[in-house]
């Protein structure tokens, strides 16, 4: 699995997940394309993950467009992850800018355009890497 950020993979580490976790780090440089050139050489199904925010959703559509498969990157967990941070009192800052086609779920694009609060990859950590380990 790819993650745009880093403490997804140090807390991957920490709880000694098996398969592989890497950080994109937002854009993906150079070497991560080259490392993920070589996950797709090799054969492997590689899922992608980001923030729902604009910036966040355009990098998982290109590396949509490179061949990673989009993970829990849908209208269903975008509103889960908001419903995550009203249950907890938590502020979600409003986005200025849309995020552009999603086409891996369209409904994405339409909900983020209505609601535009912006969830970072670490406030739903547990989550991602809960859902991660149970499909391994």
């Amino acid at each position: 699995m790819v993650v745009e950020n880093p403490r997804l993979v140090e807390a991957a580490a920490e709880r000694a997940l098996p398969g592989c976790v890497v950080a994109g780090n937002g854009n993906p440089s150079g070497a991560v394309i080259e490392l993920l050139t070589q996950f797709r050489l090799s054969g492997a199904c590689v899922r992608y993950h980001g923030d729902f925010d604009a910036a966040g959703i355009a990098i998982c559509r290109r590396m949509s467009e490179f061949g990673l498969t989009p993970w829990m990157m849908d209208a269903r967990n975008y509103e889960r992850a908001i419903g995550l941070a009203e249950r907890n009192r938590v502020r979600l800052r409003r986005d200025g800018t849309g995020c552009g086609p999603t086409p891996w779920d369209s409904a994405l694009q339409a909900v983020y355009r209505g609601r535009r609060l912006m969830v970072h990859e670490e406030f739903i950590l547990e989550d991602v890497l809960g859902k991660y380990h149970e499909s391994l």
